[in-house]
């Protein structure tokens, strides 16, 4: 299993999730992308500034990787860190996924929608629609008031909201049967 995380609040709460949800004992690495500093696009930054940071940034996504093992280990898994150069972000998480034959990504998703979908995009849109293995979504909406802390939880509320409707119905149907002669 791939374990994509980037420090988010969405990302652990992916890793959470799929340790409630998979069980203890899978083995797993957790994957940290980070891209060039050139690839951010600061392109007035200097040549001599950019190695640098670059330096900087590959130590910083040592750290998180670090941080998401923890994380993973936490939730039952059998984690290991791997960190990664890789720009766009998503096609990496897909061709390290496709390299390593994992059975299964694992990916934390800021639900973002209109506008701020269209400026900021998807790593986990992106991840979805162009791998080729299996990806599991989930969010962070438990600190938002979803208590089921995943994507899921949209789908639960639909269930939930279709439960009470197929009552109201059984309801409509047996008062209806009562008027009948």
């Amino acid at each position: 299993m791939l374990i994509c995380y980037d420090g988010s609040s969405c990302s652990g709460a992916a890793i959470a999730e799929a340790g409630r949800e998979l069980g203890p004992g899978r083995r797993a690495l957790v994957l940290t992308v980070w891209e060039p500093f050139v690839a951010t696009g600061f392109v007035l930054v200097p040549v001599s500034l950019a190695a640098p940071a670059d330096e900087e940034l590959k130590r910083q996504a040592e750290t998180v990787a670090e941080e998401g093992t923890t994380l993973a280990r936490e939730a039952g898994f059998d984690a290991d860190p791997l960190v990664e150069l890789g720009a766009p972000v998503w096609h990496r998480i897909a061709e390290i996924a496709k390299e390593r034959e994992v059975d299964l990504i694992v990916l934390g998703s800021h639900g973002r929608s209109g506008l701020r979908y269209l400026l900021l995009g998807s790593v986990a849109t992106a991840v979805a629609q162009h791998a080729v293995r299996p990806v599991f979504l989930a969010s962070d909406a438990g600190a938002q008031g979803n208590p089921a802390g995943t994507t899921h939880g949209r789908h639960e509320r639909r269930r939930r909201a279709s439960a009470r409707g197929a009552q109201r119905t059984r309801t409509h149907q047996a008062t209806n049967a009562r008027r009948l002669p």
